[in-house]
């Protein structure tokens, strides 16, 4: 086991604090959503953000006999890190985010759904199920949402700025990284943006390559975190903060739903789920945005995923229940009122979900993100993408508020996961 590999493992099983979290809030609320029957009592822990507001309802009418309490907590990873280290005060099901591979040192703790009825048939796109394998093969987390990259653009902006407000039209002119490059200098030769932060820049670059930091080779893990790939798409990002053609703002910060609605950041690659805070921000009565394609080809990105512990000898109760969270009727509600896009393809027939959407101006922004989420071959991933992502992520927030140099900031990360195979 090398140094980082025991680092990852101590962090899961001891409360550190390695891994990236969502926050730092206490429980923000918690509230029963199951019967008074003679069926178990399950937990349910999930971020406020990652779960459906109407998941209670659902529960208690598919599972009456159950009392289900679902914990909207902030700070997850922390908690279920000390549960995980203590064998005790674990719920029963939990939400888990971008970080999932990082629990695969202790995936043992995770039920495996292949052994409580579930197949892969064909129910989710397909490349969205191997992320939520532990690296014995064993199924221990089904997605709840994804991340479909689109182009999101005001439509009165860009014709101000001499570009189309249609979508087809403009994904046509801004097709290449460079043509997003010269449409981002002409946006900040009139003082916006169409770059908020370089991270999803970033994220995007590998994205489109199937990137994984940590790969497989005949069963063996391969460290490729200082590639070819990795090394462009970073660069890429570097280069446009130190052009001054990003905002800065990261996406879920107070800054950067003060520069959509101020109109400075006019433009911004982002996933799907940031629909979510998009509207939020520029108002829901806004009529000008639109989505379109992404420059570079489509990429996608794994959200969430919800996993069941046997902790509590509740093994079987909470698998049933957790693929019911991850099925097509909890992911509609999901996408409907927190904007998380679903992993279900027969949701991409939907028609209430294909309906125009007035904020886009009558466009269907589901239908646009669907198409880049079933064009996905491979999206990034890999051993550790999470713990590595962000600290990459760090390095381009270091570029951009301190001006460090790009290429000392990235070879430091570079040394810190050397030698990581997971």
């Amino acid at each position: 086991m090398n140094q980082l590999t025991k680092v990852l493992t101590a962090a899961a099983v001891a409360g550190a604090t390695v891994l990236a979290t969502s926050g730092c809030g206490l429980l923000a609320s918690s509230s029963g959503g199951g019967g008074e029957g003679d069926g178990p009592t399950l937990t349910i822990w999930a971020r406020p953000a990652s779960i459906g507001e109407n998941a209670e309802t659902l529960l208690a009418q598919q599972f009456p006999d159950h009392d289900i309490t679902v914990s909207r907590i902030n700070d997850i990873d922390d908690k279920l890190r000390a549960g995980l280290r203590a064998g005790s005060g674990l719920p029963d099901i939990a939400f888990i985010g971008g970080n999932l591979s990082d629990y695969f040192a202790v995936s043992d703790q995770f039920v495996d759904f292949t052994e409580h009825g579930f197949t892969d048939d064909g129910r989710y796109v397909p490349w969205v199920l191997e992320p939520g394998q532990d690296l014995q093969g064993r199924q221990v987390a089904l997605p709840t949402d994804i991340g479909p990259y689109g182009f999101f653009y005001r439509a009165d902006a860009m014709e101000e700025l001499g570009y189309p407000g249609d979508p087809e039209e403009l994904a046509a002119e801004v097709s290449t990284w460079e043509d997003y490059r010269a449409l981002s200098e002409r946006a900040r030769e009139a003082d916006r943006f169409t770059c908020d932060a370089p991270y999803g820049l970033y994220v995007l670059g590998l994205s489109q390559q199937g990137y994984r930091y940590v790969d497989t080779d005949g069963g063996q893990p391969v460290n490729q975190v200082d590639s070819p790939v990795n090394k462009e798409a970073y660069d890429r990002a570097a280069t446009m903060v130190q052009d001054d053609l990003c905002a800065g703002t990261n996406p879920y910060s107070a800054e950067w739903n003060s520069a959509i609605a101020q109109d400075s950041v006019v433009a911004f690659i982002g996933a799907g789920y940031q629909e979510g805070i998009l509207k939020p921000a520029a108002g829901e009565d806004s009529t000008s945005w639109r989505v379109t394609a992404t420059p570079g080809g489509p990429g996608s990105t794994p959200g969430s995923f919800v996993t069941a512990l046997s902790a509590n000898g509740n093994g079987e109760a909470a698998a049933e229940v957790a693929q019911f969270l991850a099925s097509p009727e909890a992911l509609k509600d999901a996408y409907l009122t927190r904007g998380l896009f679903p992993p279900a393809v027969e949701l991409y027939e939907d028609p209430e979900l294909l309906e125009g959407d007035p904020f886009y101006g009558g466009q269907s922004a589901f239908a646009t993100l669907a198409g880049v989420a079933s064009g996905t071959e491979e999206a990034f991933g890999g051993l550790g993408s999470g713990t590595i992502s962000s600290r990459f992520r760090d390095a381009l927030d270091e570029v951009h508020t301190t001006g460090r140099d790009p290429e000392e900031a990235y070879q430091e990360v570079v040394g810190e996961f050397s030698d990581y195979t997971g």
